[in-house]
């Protein structure tokens, strides 16, 4: 997930300007004041898996090198200016977003207007953000997508569907040696071989900024339930959502008699340990 450029569209051709975007896109600071510490910054495509590239390091919220970045591409703010200016045209752009992101994206808004970059946004309802994106009829926008245990690149990375719409590679990337290392990457059978070559498919796509990513969650699902079952050891899988309770979780029945004495009495349940154990690592 993350903010998503159009390399289709002027500037954002220009890696400079993503990677100058990507410095401005403060993830600490939405963790922090919009989801309650609940998420953690992204550094890859693959995360939790073997396949992320774990040397790849975070970017960081900089303005100062985001500037620099933007100067550098011919991007720069007169004495008395608010935005910065290239050939007379101020640094605008549109944000396409769907009903209710601007809670989230307002932040971003204001930390670009700090370096001279004014963004409106292009505001409908989900479904009709979606289907401009999946047209790429957009400059920028913000977009998240699932994965499995086994990566597979090739639609959202390799250059064969730069120039398709309806397409996971909306970003129309096409880099030859990405293009090639894919390519090998789907001849590869034996598991841990692909790993090494889905390491440098992490760097490349990662480093080239097509994404400025942004966060996700480090664990399977979140669920609110009556305390009057019985779990399994691991709770639910990584994979699992809101549909595994129906088939591992059972009814305690000392559990449900709490509860239902509980409810009657308008009292207390007493105090359970939470628990935090994303990755299953703790002794049982």
């Amino acid at each position: 997930s993350g903010v998503v450029f159009n390399t289709q569209k002027k500037p954002y051709d220009d890696i400079k300007i993503r990677k100058a975007f990507a410095h401005l896109f403060d993830v600490e600071k939405l963790n922090k004041r919009l989801f309650f510490n609940e998420y953690t910054q992204l550094n890859t495509f693959f995360f939790g898996t073997p396949y992320a590239n774990p040397r790849t390091e975070y970017t960081e919220y900089n303005p100062k090198k985001a500037l620099e970045l933007l100067n550098q591409a011919g991007w720069t703010m007169k004495d008395g200016d608010t935005y910065l200016s290239k050939n007379g045209e101020i640094f605008k752009i549109q944000f396409l977003i769907g009903t209710g992101e601007d809670r989230i994206y307002s932040a971003f808004q204001q930390d670009l207007k700090k370096v001279g970059i004014l963004m409106e946004f292009d505001q409908m309802d989900a479904n009709g953000a979606f289907s401009k994106t999946m047209k790429k009829e957009f400059e920028v926008t913000s977009q998240g997508w699932t994965g499995g245990f086994f990566p597979s690149p090739e639609g959202m990375m390799h250059g064969k569907y730069a120039d398709d719409i309806e397409v996971t590679n909306i970003t129309s990337m096409n880099i030859p040696e990405l293009n090639d290392l894919i390519d090998e990457y789907n001849k590869e059978w034996d598991a841990k071989k692909r790993i090494p070559i889905a390491h440098k498919i992490d760097s490349i796509a990662f480093n080239s900024y097509h994404y400025a990513m942004g966060w996700t969650s480090p664990y399977g699902a979140r669920m609110l339930y009556w305390n009057k079952f019985g779990i399994p050891e691991k709770g639910v899988s990584f994979v699992g959502d809101w549909r595994s309770p129906i088939s591992m979780w059972w009814i305690d029945g000392k559990k449900e008699r709490t509860l239902s004495k509980a409810r009657e009495n308008k009292s207390k349940l007493p105090k359970e340990q939470e628990v935090y154990d994303y990755w299953n690592l703790m002794p049982r």
